[in-house]
């Protein structure tokens, strides 16, 4: 009967200290369920740096969010997002305007324009040496470029309420070698097909 009372009190214990670490994770955070406002499509993109970024302020295209809308219903995609968040005011939540980038990849490929070394000459990919990252649902992904496949960067958090660009609704690229220094300007151009048709070609 002890060994069972022991093992009882064990068990007790252990899911109260995994209760109590949770509510500690937690004491900043709420639990939301949260619809984005709209989708946008993500137009005038540029180079920043190590950013591929849109206009802050993207015109809104009823269609295109009817589509997109209509597009991932069909994938049986869930837009809401379901989780923990830190705990906003009101006013924090409406001036937040959480909104989504259909950005619908299907390939990013960085060329370098010049002989960046003896693996990678001039006009050859640079892929295989980077990553990308993005913000989804407040959560930042990170992928390597060179096994990166249509349907892995769909869709990215949008925060058209802002006045300013934000990185957490940007692509970040970067070198899986993080000692190695970003490229240099005009030294390589990023080419980005996605579902709609449009093939893009980006320099810094």
């Amino acid at each position: 009967m002890k060994t069972i009372f022991k093992k009882h009190l064990v068990t007790f214990l252990c899911v109260l200290v995994s209760s109590l670490v949770t509510i500690g994770c937690h004491e900043k955070e709420e639990y939301v369920e949260i619809d984005p406002d709209f989708i946008f499509k993500p137009d005038s993109l540029k180079m920043q740096g190590q950013y591929i970024i849109t206009a802050p302020k993207l015109p809104f295209d009823q269609d295109f969010y009817n589509n997109s809308r209509n597009y991932y219903q069909k994938a049986d995609t869930m837009l809401t997002f379901k989780g923990y968040r830190e705990k906003m005011s009101y006013e924090q939540k409406k001036s937040e305007g959480w909104c989504l980038l259909d950005w619908r990849i299907k390939s990013i490929s960085v060329i370098t324009l010049v002989d960046y070394d003896s693996s990678h000459p001039e006009g050859s990919s640079l892929n295989d040496l980077l990553g990308i990252k993005y913000w989804y649902k407040f959560t930042e992904v990170e992928k390597p470029l060179s096994s990166l496949k249509y349907g892995e960067l769909m869709l990215g958090d949008y925060y058209p309420y802002h006045n300013q660009w934000s990185p957490k609704q940007s692509l970040y690229l970067f070198f899986l070698n993080q000692d190695k220094p970003w490229l240099e300007s005009a030294s390589y151009e990023v080419h980005i097909e996605d579902a709609f048709g449009r093939t893009t070609v980006l320099k810094q």
